[in-house]
C-alpha cells in the first residue's frame, strides 16, 4: 500500500477543518459542558443544555435559556422561541436578517432577547434595521 491513502482520506487530511467537524458531529455532550468548535474571535463556547435539549452559541446564552425554560414552567412567560429570524432585506440578491437569541410573551407583551458578551456596530445596526422595519426593540442581556 506504500503511501496510498484511503478512499477521501485526502480530501480529510488536506481539509484544515476537518477535526473541527468531527468535533461538531459528535453526539451532544452532558449539560453544561462547552464544546470546542471552530475558533470563535470572542471565545464563546458552544454549550449543551439537558434542560432545554439544545446546542446553544455560548455558556451565558445556555444560562439565560434555561432561565426562561424555567420561567415558562412557572408559568411567569409563554410561547418561548429559541433563534426567531427576521428577514430585514431581500431584494434582488441583497440579502439579510436578524437573528434573536429568545423571544417570547410575557404579560401579553412580546420580548425579543439577544444575550451579547461584546456588542458589535454590525449588531446594533441590525436591531435599528429590525425597529425600523417591525418595530421590535430587542432587549440585549449582558454577559460576563
Amino acid at each position: 500500500m506504500s503511501g496510498e491513502l484511503p478512499p477521501g482520506a485526502q480530501v480529510i487530511l488536506g481539509n484544515p477543518y476537518a477535526q473541527q467537524l468531527r468535533q461538531v458531529q459528535r453526539t451532544a455532550p452532558p449539560a453544561a459542558e462547552a464544546v470546542p468548535v471552530a475558533g470563535n474571535k470572542y471565545s464563546a463556547r458552544r454549550t449543551w443544555s439537558d434542560l432545554c435539549q439544545r446546542t446553544f452559541d455560548s455558556k451565558a446564552e445556555a444560562t439565560r435559556g434555561e432561565e426562561l425554560h424555567f420561567r415558562q414552567l412557572a408559568g411567569q412567560i409563554s410561547g418561548l422561541e429559541y433563534q426567531p429570524k427576521w428577514v430585514l432585506c431581500d431584494d434582488k440578491g441583497h440579502k439579510a436578517s436578524y437573528s434573536a437569541d429568545f423571544k417570547y410573551t410575557q404579560d401579553g407583551v412580546q420580548m425579543v432577547e439577544d444575550v451579547k458578551g461584546v456588542d458589535t456596530e454590525a449588531s446594533r445596526v441590525r436591531r435599528a434595521w429590525l425597529w425600523s422595519k417591525y418595530g421590535i426593540d430587542v432587549k440585549v442581556v449582558k454577559s460576563g
